[in-house]
């Protein structure tokens, strides 16, 4: 999947993938370079991650 990052001042678009998921919670593993080895591992509240880019309109 795709993960939009929500900073102060700019959006990052970085691969993710679901790891798990808890009680209204879902851990999200992303890459901050997509050429390197190294991840990092989020806790979302589960409203904020969508199974599809399609919005309605």
């Amino acid at each position: 999947m795709i993960a939009k990052l929500v900073w102060p001042k700019y959006l990052q678009y970085v691969p993710a993938m679901v790891t798990r998921t808890s009680e209204g919670k879902v851990l999200v593993q992303w890459w901050p370079n997509p050429f390197g080895s190294a991840t990092r591992m989020t806790w979302l509240k589960d409203t904020d991650v969508r199974a599809e880019l399609r919005y309605e309109r």
